[in-house]
C-alpha cells in the first residue's frame, strides 16, 4: 500500500499524513471533544439530569403530601367526640366515657396513634424520595462525564477528522454530539447509580 501511495505522493508526505491521522485519532480529536463538551454541553447535561430527577419524583412527592385515609378517620373521630361534647357537655361525655370503661378515650387515642404512624410513614416516604432525587442530582456530573465518554467512543473517528482538518470538515458525530450524549443518558444513569 505504501508503494502505491508513494507513486501518487512523496513518501514523506504519506508518512506525515499517517502520523497526523494517528495523532488526531489518539490525542487531538478526543482532547478537542472533551474540551468542547465541557465548554458547551456539560452544564446543559447536568441541568437536564437535575430537572429529569425532579420531574420523575414530583408525582410521588405530591402523593406523600396527601392526607391518608387513616388520618381522615382519626380527624373524623376527634370531630365526632367534639360534637358530642358540644351537644351534651364535655363533663357529661367524660363521665359517660368513665362509665364505659374509657372506651371513647381509648378509641380516640388509638385513632390518634394510627394517625401519627400514617403521618410519619408519609414523611419518611417523602424523605426517601427526596434523598433518592438528591442522590441522582449529586451524580449529575458523573453521569454527564459518562455520556461524554460514551458519545466520544461512538464518534471518535469524526472527532479525529474534525481535529485533523482544523475544524474544516465537521462530520455528523461532531455536529450531533449532544444528541449522542443524550442517547447514552439511561445507560450512564444506571452505571453511575448502581
Amino acid at each position: 500500500m505504501m508503494n502505491q501511495l508513494s507513486e501518487i505522493a512523496p513518501a514523506g508526505a504519506v508518512a506525515a499524513s499517517l502520523v497526523w491521522a494517528v495523532i488526531s485519532y489518539e490525542f487531538s480529536g478526543p482532547e478537542l471533544a472533551d474540551r468542547i463538551s465541557y465548554a458547551d454541553y456539560i452544564a446543559t447535561c447536568e441541568q437536564r439530569v437535575a430537572q429529569g430527577a425532579s420531574r420523575a419524583v414530583e408525582g410521588s412527592i405530591n402523593q406523600t403530601n396527601q392526607v391518608s385515609d387513616m388520618e381522615r378517620r382519626a380527624q373524623a373521630a376527634r370531630n365526632y367526640v367534639r360534637a358530642l361534647e358540644n351537644a351534651y357537655g364535655a363533663e357529661n361525655i367524660r363521665g359517660f366515657d368513665m362509665f364505659m370503661g374509657g372506651a371513647i378515650s381509648q378509641a380516640v387515642n388509638q385513632a390518634e396513634a394510627l394517625e401519627r404512624q400514617a403521618r410519619d410513614a408519609r414523611n419518611q416516604a417523602r424523605r426517601m424520595i427526596q434523598n433518592r432525587r438528591d442522590a441522582v442530582i449529586d451524580t449529575a456530573k458523573d453521569q454527564c462525564s459518562c455520556q461524554v465518554a460514551a458519545a466520544l467512543g461512538e464518534s471518535r473517528v469524526d472527532w479525529a477528522v474534525f481535529a485533523g482538518t482544523f475544524g474544516i470538515i465537521e462530520k455528523e458525530g461532531v455536529t450531533n454530539f449532544s444528541s449522542r450524549m443524550r442517547a447514552n443518558s439511561r445507560m450512564c444513569a444506571e452505571r453511575v447509580l448502581s
